[in-house]
């Protein structure tokens, strides 16, 4: 099967392309299609990620990654929600109101912190 620890980290490796892809969206009011379409790519992408973090769970279980997969799911949910907003915004004219804005913050905030928890987790 492999090395699970490397497996973990290149599931890992899958999520930050996933998010570099999110991070180059060009939100542009005149091109909402594009900006939806690259958001559905992003979102897939996290579900595969997810899919195959949930498949593999009792690997890592058993292999001392149990905390570092539990983080790692955490990332993946809130990433999730901030995705949602985002698309939620796309097909609503680039608009956010400041409650839905707020919660992004706080939550790229909390998923930056789970981020540098994770990378210490599987140094």
């Amino acid at each position: 099967m492999g090395n699970p620890k490397i497996i973990f980290k290149k599931l890992v490796y899958k999520y930050f392309k996933v998010i570099t892809e999110f991070k180059e969206i060009k939100f542009d009011a005149n091109d909402k299609a594009a900006a939806v379409n690259s958001l559905l790519n992003v979102e897939n992408g996290l579900n595969q990620v997810s899919n195959e973090l949930e498949r593999k769970q009792k690997i890592f279980k058993f292999c001392g990654l149990a905390k570092a997969a539990a983080v790692f799911e955490d990332i993946i949910q809130m990433t999730g929600i901030i995705v949602n907003i985002s698309k939620k915004s796309a097909n609503e004219d680039m608009l956010l109101d400041k409650e839905a804005l707020s919660k992004m913050k706080q939550l790229s905030l909390s998923v930056q912190e789970l981020e540098s928890e994770l990378a210490e987790l599987i140094k």
